[in-house]
C-alpha cells in the first residue's frame, strides 16, 4: 500500500469512525430522553393519583356512559373499603381522608384491565403533569 492509499484508508476508517461515535451519541441521547420522558410520565401518574379531580372518571369515558358508571361504582368500592379498613384504626376524619387519598387511586388501578388502564394513563398524560399541573382549568 502507497503512502496516498494508506492516507485515504485512515481517513475513511477516521470518517467512519467519527460517524460512529455520532451515531452513538444520538442514540445515547435519544435513550436518555426515553428515559426522562417515562421518568417524567410516572411522576405525572402518580402525582394525578393524589390529586385527582373528582369527575375524572366520567371524563375519561365521557365515550361510553355504562362503563363510566360501572367504574364509578369500582372507584366507589376502592374508598368504602378503605374507609372500612381505616375508619376501624380511628375515628379521625382527616386521618381516614389521608388514608383513602393515598391507597384509593392506586387500589382502583389495579382493577382495571390492560385497555381501560392505558386509556386512563393516556388520559392523566394528557390532562395533567407533575411539573406544570392541570392543562386546562375547567379540569380541575
Amino acid at each position: 500500500m502507497n503512502n496516498k492509499q494508506y492516507l485515504n484508508f485512515n481517513r475513511n476508517t477516521l470518517t467512519n469512525s467519527t460517524l460512529h461515535n455520532s451515531n452513538n451519541m444520538k442514540n445515547l441521547q435519544q435513550l436518555q430522553n426515553k428515559v426522562n420522558n417515562t421518568f417524567e410520565n410516572i411522576d405525572s401518574i402518580v402525582w394525578f393519583g393524589l390529586n385527582y379531580n373528582y369527575d375524572f372518571i366520567d371524563q375519561c369515558w365521557s365515550d361510553n356512559p355504562c362503563l363510566a358508571n360501572h367504574l364509578n361504582d369500582k372507584f366507589s368500592m376502592c374508598t368504602q373499603e378503605m374507609l372500612k379498613r381505616d375508619g376501624e384504626k380511628s375515628n379521625d376524619y382527616v386521618v381516614r381522608k389521608a388514608a383513602i387519598s393515598y391507597g384509593v387511586f392506586t387500589r382502583f388501578i389495579t382493577m382495571l384491565d390492560n385497555g381501560n388502564r392505558e386509556k386512563l394513563y393516556q388520559y392523566i398524560l394528557e390532562t395533567y403533569s407533575k411539573e406544570y399541573g392541570w392543562s386546562s382549568p375547567d379540569r380541575r
